[in-house]
Parts: structure tokens; C-alpha cells; sequence
């Protein structure tokens, strides 16, 4: 279902005031710099001003009469913003379609944003941000997301926990047949694992058997240490490779 951006912004204001669900998950996250109409921004500013006070949407009558309070609007925002209260719209049924919507259009407008400000930095125009702050600020705008859960829900993430139950997890091999026996195949893929064992052990010894095992079987291996020389690490993995066992 298509919708242009002026119907898209309406929508959204609307139902910031009459779907309280709605209003719930994507207020947070609207900026009111998203709009460029003044009365649009003032609806915004007294709606998230009403929800922070009493934590639910404001009902139009609400609306009004916190904007009618206000002593710093011309007569043609005023005017906007009694067509806006003074209309009336029934809830969008599929809640989760418009809150896509909005945060899809939240995302095109950050970047925007984010772009013009980058332009009037570059020209000299924006005297209080560097260029070096360019790359945050497109960065931010770029990674622009409605999603901010934290953690795991023991309820409501159910399922998810029933699926990774019977994930069939991957495993990197080691090349070591009792090490990979003792592990139910090797390292868990994509997991970090660590090495522990006291000086002269064989930490080193296992990590090149372990890399020249995993260059056998065409994976790509980073090897990074901060006490041996390169070439000292490189000789260790080419005498796996070519089962050279003589002590160097």
C-alpha cells in the first residue's frame, strides 16, 4: 500500500494521539526535527510534553487546549493546528504496518538531515560542528532503528529459546582427534574461544596445529602475536603442514 509522505507524516501525528499502542512505540524515537512544518513540530513537541507528564496519549480536546495555553504562535500556525485537532481519524488497524512506516520514514529523514548539515559544515555555513564529526553524525543517522530491546524476554522470546534448542550448532575442528572428541566436533562457530595454560605449556603449539589444520580445510586464518616473530610463527605452521616434526 503505497503512501506519500504528506499523508505519512498526517498519519503518524494522528494516531500519536488517538492509538495509544501506537504511540507507545514510536514516540521515543521521533524527532521533531523530522518535520519542516512549524505547526507540525508544535503538535509534536505538546504531544511528547502531554505523554512524558501523564504517560499516555493526549485526546484532541487535550491537545487543543495545552496548544490554545501557548503564547507564540502566529495566526496561520494557529490556524493549522485547530484544522489538525479539529479533525477526526479512526485508529490504523495493522499497527505494526505503520509503526514500518514510520520508522522507515524516520530513517530516510535522519539521513537527509544528516546530509544537509554535512553540506552547511562543508560550505562554511555551520560554524559549531567540525568535519570531524561528520562521520558520527551520518553514522547515527545511517543506523537510524526503532529496535532497542536489551536482553531476553523468558516470556515473550519463547520460541526463539525452542529454536535454539535444536539449532544445529557448527563446529570448527581443531584438527586434534581427542581435542575435537572432548569438544563434540570443535569451537562452536562464530564464538570466541580462549587458551589457557601456564608458561612453556604449549598454548603456541596448539594455536599453529590448530591454524595449519584449519589452512588445510580452507579457512582463512588470522594469526596475530605479540611474542614471536612472524616468520618464527609461519615456520611453526609450514612444519605442520608438512608434518616436520624436528624441534627447530
Amino acid at each position: 500500500m503505497a503512501i506519500d509522505s504528506n499523508e505519512l507524516r498526517k498519519a503518524i501525528l494522528h494516531n500519536l494521539v488517538v492509538n495509544e499502542e501506537y504511540c507507545r512505540k514510536v514516540l521515543p524515537f521521533i524527532e521533531k526535527e523530522y518535520f519542516n512544518d512549524t505547526s507540525e513540530r508544535i503538535i509534536l513537541e505538546e504531544i511528547f510534553k502531554y505523554y512524558t507528564s501523564h504517560n499516555v496519549s493526549p485526546q484532541y480536546q487535550a491537545l487543543k487546549i495545552e496548544i490554545e495555553s501557548r503564547n507564540d504562535l502566529t495566526e496561520g500556525v494557529y490556524k493549522e493546528i485547530n484544522a489538525f485537532t479539529d479533525t477526526r481519524v479512526p485508529e490504523v488497524p495493522k499497527v505494526e504496518w505503520l509503526v514500518k512506516k514510520t520508522e522507515d520514514w524516520c530513517q530516510e529523514k535522519a539521513i537527509v538531515n544528516a546530509v544537509f548539515k554535512a553540506v552547511n559544515v562543508i560550505g562554511g555555513e555551520d560554524k559549531k560542528t567540525s568535519q570531524s564529526e561528520l562521520p558520527d553524525l551520518l553514522r547515527d543517522a545511517i543506523s537510524t532503528s526503532f529496535d532497542k530491546s536489551v536482553g531476553h524476554d523468558f516470556i515473550e522470546d519463547v520460541e526463539d529459546r525452542w529454536e535454539f534448542y535444536h539449532r544445529k550448532e557448527e563446529k570448527v575442528p581443531t584438527g586434534l582427534e581427542h581435542f575435537d572428541y572432548i569438544l563434540k566436533g570443535g569451537f562452536p562457530s562464530k564464538t570466541l574461544g580462549v587458551i589457557m595454560a601456564g608458561t612453556g605449556v604449549g598454548k603456541s603449539l596448539f594455536m599453529c596445529s590448530m591454524a595449519s589444520s584449519l589452512l588445510e580445510s580452507g579457512h582463512n586464518v588470522l594469526y596475530i602475536t605479540l611474542e614471536m616473530a612472524e616468520e618464527k610463527i609461519a615456520q611453526r605452521i609450514d612444519q605442520n603442514l608438512l608434518n616436520y616434526l624436528q624441534k627447530i
